[in-house]
């Protein structure tokens, strides 16, 4: 798969990997507040890490861009942006759900009419970053992780 194919799957996997991952809270501070993953989650959050098999992506500038806004109605905007053949940034906006399971630790997480899938997010920084983790039968296989803007 060509470098271009590859930034495409990333972002395809941005917006559709929030998909097949369960929620940790990895804040261990036990003198803190206790705030519930509905209340972490809430804002704004800017892509900056890829890991995969263990190995860190450098994002390009276009994927530095992609940010996720989630909302206290359980609403969600996602703005991704993907590199051109021609050197600029292709621009979509995308819209969607997210609600919070208490029974099972997990968000499900829908966006744009793609289905619901129920995920892992961690969060971690004392609930400035956020990572999804997908996982194929327990074992890690690539992250996505933003921070807090």
């Amino acid at each position: 798969m060509g470098k271009l194919g590859r930034r495409f799957f990333l972002v395809l996997m941005i917006s559709c990997l929030i998909f097949s991952s369960c929620s940790k809270d990895d804040n261990s501070n036990s003198d803190a507040a206790i705030i519930s993953p509905e209340e972490k989650i809430i804002g704004a959050w800017q892509y900056f890490k890829y890991e995969e098999s263990g190995l860190s992506w450098e994002l390009d500038e276009c994927e530095k861009k992609i940010t996720y806004q989630f909302l206290e109605n359980e609403t969600l905007t996602a703005e991704l942006y993907l590199k051109s053949d021609t050197g600029g940034c292709l621009h979509q906006t995308v819209l969607g759900y997210w609600h919070y399971l208490t029974s099972k630790d997990k968000f499900e997480i829908e966006l744009d009419g793609t289905g619901t899938s129920t995920v892992e997010i961690v969060f971690s920084e004392n609930n400035t970053v956020l990572t999804i983790i997908n996982r194929n039968e327990e074992e890690f296989l690539d992250s996505f992780s933003f921070f807090k803007i």
